[in-house]
């Protein structure tokens, strides 16, 4: 099981990732300020990992950008993992994570079993 928001470049190599071709689940953990834009106005971005600070000024025009480039982005993760043969389900940060674990580990075992 990944348990990640794939928010990096190199997401892809995660999916990939299929010890002795085991089942794979991933679990993309997205908060609602990464699915959507939660601000207006002229605000500072803090990368959290990094502390690099980015100004941005938003706008209507580049809010139905990034609903847009969101919801590519979670298309384009969802056809990777399919074509691998992992199950992809995105969550809420706000969502227990060990019931949801449990839960979907649950229904996985359920499709498979005879």
């Amino acid at each position: 099981m990944v348990i990640s928001d794939l928010l990096t470049p190199d997401w892809d190599a995660l999916v990939r990732f299929r010890a002795d071709r085991s089942a794979l689940i991933v679990l993309q953990v997205l908060d609602r300020s990464d699915r959507t834009l939660t601000f207006d106005g002229d605000v500072d971005l803090v990368d959290r990992e990094s502390g690099q600070r980015l100004p941005l000024s938003t706008y209507d025009a580049l809010e139905r950008r990034y609903s847009t480039d969101v919801a590519e982005f979670l298309a384009a993760v969802s056809v990777r993992c399919r074509a691998v043969g992992a199950a992809h389900l995105v969550v809420d940060a706000d969502d227990d994570p060990e019931a949801l674990m449990l839960s979907t580990l649950r229904a996985r075992r359920s499709a498979v079993a005879p």
